[in-house]
């Protein structure tokens, strides 16, 4: 596997490319890390990472179902008194 390491993009591994080792470990990190952002799908739905991907799914789809669904989370954690205020902050 050659690369141009005076392309844009790659002259931060100049250093490390000199450690074929290294060189390698740091580009499959960074493969990694762009399968990790890729959306998942469960049962045909995207399933979100955190809340502010649920609010964003719902204003592509235009409709409230993640919002429903972590409202009613928090009224039944509300509700069973899951954590317990000790007044401090």
């Amino acid at each position: 596997m050659i690369f141009l390491i005076d392309t844009p993009g790659w002259k931060q591994f100049k250093r490390l490319a000199k450690r074929a080792k290294k060189f390698l470990r740091a580009v499959n990190q960074a493969k990694l890390r762009s399968y990790n952002r890729a959306p998942k799908f469960k049962y045909g739905f995207e399933v979100p990472r955190d809340h502010d991907h649920a609010m964003q799914i719902d204003r592509v789809n235009r409709n409230h179902e993640w919002k429903k669904a972590v409202d009613l989370e928090m009224s039944q954690l509300n509700e069973r008194d899951t954590f317990i205020d000790n007044g401090k902050t």
